[in-house]
């Protein structure tokens, strides 16, 4: 079967501009991507680009991101992950040893936490607030979840 080819709904020049609307310091931003790039000697394909630029507007959920780059929504978080967080662990050192989540939905807040550089300071203390945040939100989230499944799963052995 023949592969698709790449399709966006934006071009990475449309996504780029919209997030510079969103205070993401592109030029930085494709400093660091071009860094990494000859660190790992290894491209980030433009798709995995397109989803980086979306995912720093802080603007969309997983499933827009997915609709958007044409990705299929059920391997959206483990392809990102492989593709493109496994770029950022190795780069970034002390991504590793601080465990950080870096996922498509933390990596606008994971990159601010590292260096606010990527980032037009925009004076909003609340925006760093909810940065600084998101971390323990999300982590919370995540294991009331996972009690959730948990008891599901439990109910099902009572029958």
């Amino acid at each position: 079967m023949p592969r698709k080819d790449f399709n966006p709904l934006f071009s990475i020049d449309e996504v780029k501009k919209l997030a510079s609307h969103q205070n993401v310091n592109v030029p930085e931003v494709d400093n660091l991507l071009d860094e990494i790039e000859e660190f790992l000697q290894s491209s980030i394909s433009e798709k995995y680009k397109i989803m980086i630029y979306l995912a720093l507007t802080g603007l969309f959920e997983i499933e827009d991101v997915a609709k958007i780059t044409q990705h299929n929504p059920r391997h959206i978080k483990s392809d990102f992950s492989k593709q493109v967080s496994e770029h950022f662990k190795i780069y970034y050192f002390d991504i590793q040893l601080d465990n950080k989540r870096f996922g498509i939905t933390s990596l606008r807040r994971t990159l601010f936490s590292l260096d606010q550089k990527y980032f037009y300071q925009n004076n909003d203390d609340n925006l760093i607030n909810i940065l600084s945040n998101r971390l323990k939100e999300n982590s919370e989230i995540e294991k009331d979840s996972k009690v959730e499944k948990n008891v599901q799963d439990d109910s099902d052995c009572a029958h």
